[in-house]
């Protein structure tokens, strides 16, 4: 397999992130998008009057088992 050297990755989502930490540790340069003003995707804090909300129980229900892995 060649080696990577740069990458871009697009969205910082959980996806986004395990897929930049990979590849940096295989010794590519990566550059990461992301369109929110935060990273984590659906997995964030959300912020209102009412308090501060975690969103991304999904992740905690088995759908990212590969991610979690890393």
């Amino acid at each position: 397999m060649p080696r990577l050297r740069r990458l871009a990755v697009v969205g910082a989502g959980w996806a986004g992130l395990a897929a930049a930490v990979a590849a940096t540790r295989r010794g590519a340069q990566v550059t990461l998008f992301e369109m929110a003003h935060q990273p984590g995707g659906r997995a964030r804090q959300v912020t209102t009057d009412a308090g501060h909300f975690d969103n991304g129980q999904h992740i905690l229900i088995g759908a990212y088992t590969a991610t979690l892995d890393l």
